[in-house]
């Protein structure tokens, strides 16, 4: 992302089984622009950001 911004709501949540979870999260900031990402939980409860945001919906690109 260009630079923070304080989430508004989240528009979608969908998670994957692996080794661990993966979700991917679709989200709007305040500011009104909608971005993507991909957390990874392991399972020891940890979380890292596998796909940094990117602009707009996932279905979009």
């Amino acid at each position: 992302m260009e630079k923070p911004g304080k989430l508004k709501k989240m528009l979608a949540v969908h998670s994957q089984i692996v080794n661990g979870l993966n979700y991917a999260l679709e989200f709007q900031l305040e500011n009104g622009t909608i971005w993507s990402a991909i957390v990874y939980r392991d399972l020891e409860g940890k979380y890292i950001i596998t796909q940094a945001p990117i602009s707009g919906l996932f279905c979009d690109h």
